[in-house]
């Protein structure tokens, strides 16, 4: 967080000196007349010079990506509401290898504000492991209810443990398959193949129980790793596919939705802690605002235009018998019980129970319908991904 003064003090004010010759009654009197003046001007706190607030904020996801774009808007949000006081000043994903860099600049203090998935979180806490299990989330809608809840809030505050503030639940989103050229649609396709994965315990067990050989990778190495042929495919949202171009290096897609992610956004505590409170309701009411933006526009990303702009250039295996994955993956979450916990697991269960039995209770900081303005800012960008990447 930078401190940038808006303008210099003024210049100190001269005094005349006092004439010698001044009769004694008059100065006695002069000073009477300006002592409750004086004694009041002690007493009243000095006025806080105008300033404004830098917070340093990152993500590593192309700047076309919902993410980027819930980021922007959340900046956009962040300097109209505080006057142009409070900034979020938005540093380059190509300054960054992965996530987890971005976790650790935080620590070291090189950055102030980040959103990140929970797959790299768990190197630092095993609080969000639950949310990354496969198949989860039947949706997005019904993830953003919990999320939006108690569970996620939860969880959401578990990171104070490392260092970071929980602000809101952007996401990542349902991922799918990606391949160069053999074509995927049941479990067993995958067996022999290297799959890029992310440095994820929980994703490379996935993988491995489906055969393949899993290749943890820092995002910003992926593209040119799957051009080069060094892994035979990746797995993201259709969202990443789209925005970082990978259709231009791989041939194949499988709409299997494996994984939910869940991408908070987390201030660094030394950072919030040093926030007057108007501050920070500013930033968590930004926030809010922002995510409802940045899903809406995810959702014009998982459409039917960027569907078929992908099956322009891959083969889509678009309808994959799910229950043959869910079988096939089932194991793992009995691999990860005990390190997780069976109360976290079965509290999970109980929420998703609720939401999707229509009796989940009303969600935290008023994050459960998005904000008119959100959402009327968010229809011309989700309304044709496609065609405005396609250019």
């Amino acid at each position: 967080m930078k401190d940038q003064p808006d303008a210099a003090p003024s210049a100190a004010r001269t005094r005349p000196a006092g004439q010698l010759h001044l009769a004694l009654a008059a100065l006695a009197a002069a000073l009477l007349m300006s002592a409750s003046a004086l004694l009041a001007q002690d007493a009243a706190p000095a006025a806080e010079p105008p300033e404004t607030l830098t917070i340093r904020a990152a993500q590593v996801l192309h700047p076309g990506h919902p993410i980027a774009r819930g980021l922007e808007y959340m900046a956009m949000l962040v300097r109209e509401r505080s006057g142009g006081r409070l900034l979020l000043e938005i540093l380059p994903p190509s300054q960054f290898t992965g996530e987890r860099e971005l976790i650790e600049r935080v620590q070291m203090g090189d950055l102030d504000l980040i959103v990140i998935t929970t797959a790299p979180l768990y190197g630092f806490t095993n609080d969000f492991m639950a949310l990354d299990l496969p198949y989860v989330f039947d949706s997005p809608q019904t993830a953003r209810k919990v999320l939006d809840g108690p569970f996620g809030e939860k969880t959401l505050q578990s990171a104070l443990g490392v260092g970071l503030v929980g602000l809101a639940y952007y996401e990542n989103g349902l991922r799918h398959i990606s391949t160069s050229d053999r074509a995927v649609a049941v479990p067993g396709d995958l067996k022999g193949l290297k799959i890029r994965t992310l440095e994820s315990r929980i994703h490379m067990e996935v993988f491995r129980t489906l055969g393949a050989t899993p290749v943890p990778l820092a995002f910003g190495d992926l593209y040119q790793t799957l051009k080069s042929g060094n892994v035979d495919g990746e797995e993201n949202p259709l969202s990443v596919i789209m925005t970082s171009r990978f259709y231009e290096v791989q041939k194949n897609l499988a709409l299997t939705g494996h994984f939910y992610l869940p991408s908070p956004m987390f201030i660094a505590a030394g950072v919030w802690n040093k926030l007057p409170e108007s501050h920070r309701e500013l930033l968590r009411s930004a926030s809010r605002d922002a995510m409802h933006y940045h899903r809406a526009v995810a959702d014009g990303f998982s459409g039917p235009e960027t569907l078929e702009f992908l099956k322009s250039r891959m083969k889509v295996e678009e309808r994959p018998d799910l229950a043959l994955w869910k079988s096939a993956l089932a194991p793992v979450r009995d691999r990860f019980k005990a390190e997780i916990g069976e109360e976290a697991l079965a509290e999970l269960d109980r929420e998703i129970a609720r939401v999707t039995s229509g009796d989940a209770p009303a969600a935290a900081s008023s994050a459960a319908e998005p904000p008119a303005a959100a959402s009327s800012a968010a229809a011309s960008e989700a309304a044709a991904p496609a065609a405005a990447l396609a250019e």
